[in-house]
């Protein structure tokens, strides 16, 4: 199964201009970053979209939607997650090991960030009650590794699970 932590890093470490080169989108520019819709079914004609070199992501104020880097390959390769983290990999070779000289880990702040930002994301598919479930186990697991009465591994466990859980939600 796929890391949510994996999938973590290529959202630190892929920049969002180098992305969309490599996925054949077009941008006005690296100053205004005004760019069209990568949404296929929003078929826009004209630029609605902005891309944000900061957080590495993409928001369509016609859709009202954004998208992190391992988002916006699934949207537009229409793969699992798994399929978005192997793409990635080969086109941008991001290291995810901890060998001498690779990037440092991602913090588990970094993964609950994540976490967040995928259940934000769903929050229109999942239903108030399922938002609000989601939401309280980040938070409650962020809380426990803060009081010391959870390891970061179970940590990132916990939050693989919500994260599973709110990205295949039943829709």
């Amino acid at each position: 199964m796929a890391s949510v932590v994996q999938a973590a890093i290529f959202n630190e470490r892929v920049d969002v201009f180098r992305l969309y080169d490599a996925l054949g989108l077009s941008y006005q520019g690296e100053r205004t970053q005004q760019t069209v819709c990568p949404n296929p079914a929003h078929r826009d004609t004209h630029p609605s979209a902005r891309l944000y070199a900061e957080t590495r992501s993409v928001y369509c104020w016609t859709c009202q939607r954004s998208w992190d880097v391992v988002g916006l390959v699934r949207l537009r390769l229409g793969g699992s997650l798994e399929e978005a983290l192997v793409w990635l990999q080969a086109r941008f070779g991001v290291p995810t090991s901890t060998i001498p000289g690779a990037p440092r880990p991602v913090s588990l702040a970094g993964v609950a960030d994540h976490v967040e930002r995928a259940v934000l994301a769903a929050r229109d598919t999942l239903g108030r009650a399922r938002y609000v479930r989601y939401l309280t186990a980040l938070d409650l697991t962020l809380a426990r590794v803060k009081d010391g009465r959870l390891s970061e591994a179970d940590a990132r466990s916990a939050l693989e699970t919500v994260y599973h859980h709110a990205v295949h939600a039943d829709r």
